[in-house]
């Protein structure tokens, strides 16, 4: 059994939508859109697990902030392209 953590820290309703502010540890691949649909919340915009397509096209999913573990290498970091 797969066990499903998305520790939620904030949360503001605006009319029909809300905005969630969501902590991850491990950065699984769909972690924040598969836990949230699992939960009867798909992210608009997120055909793949469910949303609606009414107000965007793509999955209304943005990243604030980019921290990574201590235990990695300054090296790793240097090859870590972030684009805009």
């Amino acid at each position: 059994m797969v066990k499903i953590v998305l520790p939620i820290i904030e949360v503001i309703i605006e009319g029909n939508f809300s905005l969630i502010k969501v902590h991850i540890e491990t950065g699984r691949l769909h972690q924040i859109r598969a836990g949230m649909a699992y939960f009867g919340h798909p992210l608009i915009g997120d055909r793949l697990y469910g949303g609606s397509m009414h107000a965007m096209k793509r999955p209304a999913l943005h990243c604030w902030k980019v921290e990574f573990h201590p235990s990695y290498k300054e090296a790793d970091k240097d090859r870590m392209q972030i684009t805009r």
